[in-house]
C-alpha cells in the first residue's frame, strides 16, 4: 500500500495472552449463539462452517453465469467501506447487541466493559501525540476485532437484506466485503443503473444511521453478458452513480482473489495466476527447499477458486499448461498439479 497516503495506516494493539485467550472464547460462545439462533444473514458466508471466500465466488460466479446463459446481460458492484471497523460506534453496537442479538444481563456488561475506557496515541517522527479517548473503532486481536462478527452483524443484518430485496437486487457478503448484481434481459438494459442507484442510495443511508458510509472511490462496477450483448450497451446505460461519484465500469474486477471478467469466460484469473506462479517458479529453481516453497507459494495460487474454472475450454488453458509445466524443476512435487493446470 501507498505508504505516503495516511489512510494506509491502521491501529496496532498489543494485548496480553489472557485477553486473546478470552476474546477467542467469547468469539466461539457468541458465534454458537448466533448460529444456534438463525441470526446471521443468509447471504453470508463469512463466520460461518462450510463457509468461505470460495464458496462466495461460487454462488457469485454460478448466478452471473446462468442470467449470460439465458441470454441476460447485467451488472456486478462491488462495495467498498470507509474503515469500515474503525467507524463502528460503540453505543450502537451495543444496542444492536441488546435488540436483535438478546445478549444483556453480565454477557452485555461484559461487552460494555470491552468497548469502554479504550484510548489512542499516536507516535510518529519520534514524538507522541496526547490520549483520545475512542467512542467508535474496535482494537485487539485479529480474530476478535479485524474481522469481528459483532462488527459483520452490524452492518449485514436483516435490515440490509430487505433493503436489496426492495429493489430485487441480488446481493452476497464476505465480512464487510458486499457484493450486488441484477441480471435483465437485453431491451430492459437501461433499467439496470437506474435500480442500482436507488438501492445503493438507500444503503447508503442505511449505512449512515449506523455511522459507516460506502467508499465510491473504491467501490467497482463490472457489466457482464455475451460479447455482443455488451457491445450494444452505451456508457450513459453502464455508468452508474453513488452518491455525488460516477463509478465508470471495468472489464474485470478482483473479488476476494479471484479476477471475474464481463464475459465469465476467467481468462484474466488464469492469466494472472499463471503469472504469479511463473514469477514464484523462477525465483525457486535450483532451491534446496523447492517442493516446500511450491506448496505453499504456487498450489495455493492454484488451488484457490478451481471450482470456478470447471468446464473451461481446453484452447483456455492449453497454453498456460503448456509453458507452466515446461518451467518445472524434473521430478518436482509441481509436475501433475502445474500440467493439470
Amino acid at each position: 500500500m501507498d505508504q505516503s497516503d495516511l489512510s494506509s495506516f491502521r491501529p496496532i494493539s498489543n494485548l496480553s495472552f489472557i485477553s486473546k485467550l478470552l476474546e477467542r472464547v467469547i468469539d466461539a460462545r457468541l458465534t454458537e449463539h448466533a448460529n444456534i439462533n438463525g441470526l446471521f444473514s443468509p447471504v453470508q458466508s463469512a463466520y460461518r462452517r462450510f463457509h468461505s471466500t470460495e464458496t462466495t465466488l461460487a454462488k457469485i460466479h454460478n448466478d452471473l453465469f446462468t442470467s449470460v446463459d439465458e441470454g441476460h446481460v447485467g451488472a456486478l458492484v462491488l462495495l467498498d467501506l470507509y474503515s469500515a471497523f474503525d467507524t463502528v460506534d460503540h453505543q450502537i453496537l451495543l444496542q444492536i447487541l441488546k435488540s436483535r442479538f438478546a445478549i444483556s444481563d453480565d454477557a452485555l456488561s461484559w461487552f460494555h466493559s470491552y468497548l469502554s475506557n479504550r484510548s489512542h496515541v499516536i507516535h510518529f517522527g519520534g514524538g507522541i501525540s496526547s490520549v483520545i479517548t475512542l467512542y467508535t473503532g474496535l482494537r485487539g486481536a485479529t480474530r476478535f476485532d479485524d474481522r469481528s462478527k459483532i462488527v459483520h452483524c452490524l452492518h449485514r443484518r436483516a435490515e440490509l437484506d430487505s433493503v436489496f430485496l426492495k429493489h430485487d437486487v441480488h446481493h452476497h457478503g464476505y465480512a464487510d466485503d458486499t457484493q450486488a448484481y441484477v441480471a435483465v434481459t437485453r431491451p430492459n438494459a437501461p433499467t439496470v443503473a437506474p435500480r442500482l442507484q436507488h438501492c445503493l442510495r438507500d444503503v447508503n443511508d442505511f449505512y449512515g444511521s449506523r455511522r459507516l458510509q460506502l467508499n465510491a472511490s473504491k467501490t467497482e462496477v463490472m457489466w457482464f453478458g455475451s460479447a455482443a450483448s455488451l457491445r450494444g450497451l452505451t456508457a450513459s446505460d453502464k455508468n452508474v452513480d453513488i452518491g455525488n461519484a460516477t463509478v465508470q465500469p471495468v472489464y474485470s474486477v478482483r473479488n476476494l482473489g479471484v479476477y471475474l471478467d464481463s464475459l465469465l469466460d476467467m481468462h484474466v484469473h488464469i492469466s494472472k495466476t499463471a503469472q504469479a506462479c511463473h514469477f514464484q517458479l523462477r525465483r525457486l529453481l535450483g532451491c534446496d527447499v523447492t517442493s516446500n516453497l511450491v506448496a505453499a507459494l504456487i498450489l495455493t495460487k492454484l488451488d484457490y477458486g478451481n471450482a470456478l474454472l470447471a468446464g473451461l475450454p481446453h484452447t483456455l488453458v492449453a497454453p498456460y499448461r503448456t509453458s507452466a509445466s515446461s518451467m518445472q524443476p524434473s521430478g518436482s512435487v509441481t509436475e501433475d498439479r502445474l500440467g493439470t493446470f
